[in-house]
């Protein structure tokens, strides 16, 4: 009788193969930034220069996965993911259209060049804007699954047969690493006013780099519309220690800082050349929504919109000081600023 029981309910799945030990995927993310503008130069008659003229693409990464599952029955995993963005420098510059264009930086009594920066860049011959940006997510997550082996090959119930349940889900618990990194390179230059002369320049450059590490959790549930399609919405996230660095300078066209010339100030004969770092909270939430088709047995594609959002990290355009006079201000990271990222990645999988 129990020999004639296993065999009643065994008769609607497939024959099993080994069941599976491995997972993996590897395919792209496709993101785009929503990003904060603001006006560099200012002039009501003349093209101006803005924050977002070098506005980064929507970019395209890497996004790779490798795990195992782990007990008898495959219900858990352990499982490490790892995407990036950098898309590599976005430049744009102006030329004044016939009237002085001033920058809307605050720098009074900084000298460079051998004369006040005021005199250099706020009637500059032409402004350039260079920006940066690079992202990496490392994650490690132990995973917990409703359906033995993920739902993946090898597994008398997996999908694509009458055994296994419409609705499927996941919990995750795990350790993710998000390293941000930006920054900026504004240059204005005045020609000479002699064939034989050289051409003034101040540069001011500002770098940032967020390093956000903590603990998430998560999960994901699937839907099966069909054997082998299936709908799924995920979402994760967690509270992160942010690890910050900044870098600022002004400097002329020789690599000097430009120096503070003010014998009131505080700051006289001090250089503008700021490092400085801060540790302090980040919120990090990811939310996905896509879709899985299981071409084979342990083939799967997939595709699907997803948002990231870090909030509490230091923006580059965020730590450009009211006065470039006050050090301790150009020191003091700002970190209320906030990362969102949003858009399409797809890829496959394989169980193996």
């Amino acid at each position: 009788p129990s020999m004639q029981a296993m065999k009643d309910g065994g008769d609607s799945c497939p024959s099993c193969r080994p069941a599976p030990r491995w997972l993996g995927s590897a395919g792209a993310v496709a993101f785009s930034r929503a990003d904060r503008d603001f006006l560099i130069t200012c002039d009501c008659v003349s093209p101006t220069l803005s924050y977002n003229d070098a506005d980064m693409p929507t970019m395209l990464g890497p996004q790779v996965s490798l795990g195992r599952y782990l007990g008898c029955n495959g219900c858990f995993g352990i499982q490490a993911n790892y995407w990036g963005l950098y898309p590599g420098n976005q430049f744009t510059s102006i030329v004044p259209d016939g009237a002085n264009l001033s920058s809307r930086f605050n720098w009074p009594d900084l000298q460079a060049c051998g004369d006040d920066v005021t005199l250099v860049a706020d009637q500059a011959d032409i402004y350039r804007l260079t920006r940066d940006f690079r992202v990496h997510n490392f994650e490690l997550n132990l995973l917990n699954f409703s359906h033995a082996y993920g739902n993946g090959c090898g597994s008398q119930c997996g999908p694509g047969n009458s055994c296994a349940p419409n609705f499927r889900y996941n919990f995750l618990l795990g350790f993710r690493y998000l390293d941000f990194r930006e920054g900026f390179l504004f240059n204005a230059e005045k020609y000479p006013d002699t064939p034989a002369g050289d051409s003034e320049e101040v540069f001011y450059n500002v770098d940032v780099q967020n390093r956000l590490a903590g603990f998430q959790i998560g999960g994901r549930t699937d839907y099966y519309l069909t054997c082998n399609l299936s709908a799924f919405a995920s979402a994760k996230g967690g509270v992160y220690g942010n690890r910050m660095s900044l870098r600022q300078a002004l400097r002329d066209c020789d690599g000097n800082a430009a120096v503070i010339n003010n014998p009131a100030s505080e700051y006289h004969q001090e250089a503008f050349d700021i490092n400085s770092t801060r540790t302090n909270v980040a919120f990090l939430t990811e939310f996905a929504l896509g879709a899985n088709y299981k071409v084979t047995e342990c083939w799967s594609v997939y595709a699907g919109y997803q948002v990231v959002i870090a909030t509490g990290v230091a923006e580059a355009n965020d730590q450009v000081p009211s006065n470039f006079q006050f050090l301790d201000e150009a020191r003091s990271i700002k970190n209320d600023g906030s990362l969102v990222l949003h858009g399409a990645f797809f890829g496959a999988s394989y169980n193996f």
